[in-house]
C-alpha cells in the first residue's frame, strides 16, 4: 500500500464519516451519554465519567445536535487508528504493514463501524487508551526509558475514568512482565509505582463519589449483568452457565473476528506462517488470551456484550497486515478493504433511518428538540 493511497483513502474515508454524521440515528446508549453531558458529575452510578465531559465539549462545539453526538466516535476512531499505526511501525518496522493496519482498522465493519460509528458509546474511549497504552509498553520495550510508565499510568488513570473494565488491559500487562523472568525488574522501579499512585489520582474523583454514594456504581457494575432476568431479556435466566459461555463465543468473539480469524488461520495453514516473532507481539498476544480468559470466565455467569470485544481489534488487525504485506497480497488487501468499506458504508446508511427501536428516543430527543436533526430526515 503506498503512501498516496492511504492518505487518499483516510481523507476520503473521513470525509464519507462527516457526511454521514449528519444521518446516522444515535444508538440509546449514545443518547443516555448525551444525557449525563447534561448534568456533569464526578461520577454516574452506570460508570464513570469521561464520556459525559467529551460529548459536553462536542456539544459545546457542534450544538446539541446528533452531529455532535456522532462526530466523537469519529474522531476517537482516527486517534486509535493513528496509534494502531504507530504501534505497528514500531513492532515490524515496516511502513507498509502500519499503513495497511491504519486502513484495515478504520474499515473493519464488524467491529469499528458496528461499535464506534454507529454506537458512539464510552467504549470508544476505552479502546483509544487500550491502544495508546500498549503503543507506550511495546515503546518500553524496545527503549527500556522506564520514565514511560509515569505517562503509561496517567494513560491508565484516563482508561479508568473512561470504562471500569479497562482493569483487565492491566491484568494482561501484570501477567507478561510477571511471568518473564527478565522482565520481572520492572517491579523494582519506582517509575511504575510513580505511575500507579498517577493512576490512582486521577480515578480519585469516581472513587469519591462512590464513596459518598455507598459504592453503589462498584456494586451495580458487580451485579447488574448478571444471568438473573426474565426468560427473553438481555441478561435472560436461562443463559447461566454454558449458554451464556456459548453466547459469548459466539457473539462477542466469533460474530466480531470471524473474518480476521479466517486470514490467521489461512496464512498458518498455507504458509506454515510464524506469527509470534518478537517480545513485543508475545505482549500483544498475552493481552489478547488474558482478556479472552477473563471474560469467558465472566460469561458463566454474567452477559458479556458484544461491544466488548472492541478494544482488542487492534491486535488481530496488526497480525493479519503483517502476514499480508509478508507474503505480498496486494490485491488481496484492495479487495478486502473494498469490500470492508462498501459493507461499512452499508451500515451507517441502514442505521440513518428509523427503526422499530427508535420511536422512543426519536420522540423524546428528536421531536422534543432536546437534540436537534438540522436536515429533518427523519420526519
Amino acid at each position: 500500500m503506498t503512501n498516496k493511497f492511504c492518505k487518499l483513502f483516510s481523507i476520503s474515508w473521513l470525509l464519507i464519516l462527516i457526511t454521514l454524521c449528519f444521518t446516522i440515528f444515535p444508538y440509546h446508549d449514545s443518547f443516555y451519554y448525551w444525557t449525563w453531558s447534561q448534568h456533569l458529575q464526578l461520577s454516574y452510578y452506570d460508570g464513570p465519567p469521561l464520556i459525559a465531559y467529551i460529548i459536553k465539549a462536542s456539544t459545546l462545539i457542534f450544538g446539541n445536535t446528533v452531529f455532535a453526538i456522532n462526530i466523537v466516535g469519529v474522531i476517537f476512531a482516527y486517534l486509535a487508528a493513528y496509534y494502531v499505526y504507530k504501534l505497528a511501525l514500531l513492532m515490524s518496522k515496516d511502513i507498509k504493514v502500519a499503513r495497511l493496519s491504519f486502513v484495515m482498522y478504520l474499515v473493519y465493519p464488524f467491529v469499528t463501524t458496528r461499535f464506534i460509528y454507529i454506537n458512539m458509546t464510552y467504549d470508544c474511549l476505552e479502546n483509544l487508551f487500550y491502544v495508546m497504552i500498549t503503543y507506550y509498553v511495546v515503546l518500553f520495550l524496545n527503549s527500556r526509558n522506564y520514565k514511560l510508565w509515569i505517562l503509561i499510568g496517567a494513560l491508565s488513570g484516563l482508561a479508568m475514568l473512561s470504562k471500569y473494565s479497562g482493569i483487565v488491559l492491566f491484568m494482561g500487562l501484570f501477567v507478561y512482565f510477571i511471568i518473564d523472568a527478565k522482565e520481572r525488574k520492572l517491579f523494582t522501579r519506582y517509575e511504575l509505582y510513580t505511575g500507579i499512585i498517577l493512576c490512582l489520582i486521577l480515578f480519585t474523583p469516581v472513587i469519591y463519589w462512590n464513596y459518598q454514594n455507598g459504592w453503589e456504581s462498584f456494586l451495580y457494575q458487580l451485579n447488574s449483568h448478571k444471568w438473573t432476568g426474565e426468560p427473553g431479556s438481555i441478561n435472560s435466566r436461562t443463559k447461566h452457565g454454558f449458554p451464556g459461555v456459548w453466547f459469548y463465543l459466539a457473539n462477542c468473539m466469533l460474530a466480531t473476528f470471524h473474518i480476521l480469524i479466517a486470514f490467521l488461520l489461512f496464512f498458518k495453514i498455507k504458509y506454515e506462517s510464524k506469527i509470534i516473532e518478537s517480545n513485543a507481539e508475545k505482549l500483544l498476544v498475552t493481552i489478547f488470551v488474558v482478556f479472552f480468559l477473563f471474560w469467558l470466565y465472566i460469561s458463566y455467569g454474567s452477559h458479556v456484550g458484544l461491544n466488548y470485544a472492541l478494544p482488542i481489534l487492534f491486535i488481530p488487525i496488526y497480525f493479519c497486515a503483517k502476514l499480508f504485506v509478508k507474503y505480498d497480497l496486494g490485491r488481496a488487501q484492495v479487495v478486502f478493504i473494498s469490500l470492508f468499506a462498501i459493507i461499512s458504508i452499508g451500515m451507517m446508511i441502514d442505521h440513518s433511518r428509523l427503526k422499530s427501536g427508535d420511536e422512543l428516543n426519536y420522540n423524546r430527543y428528536i421531536v422534543t428538540d432536546m437534540v436537534k436533526q438540522p436536515l429533518n430526515i427523519w420526519h
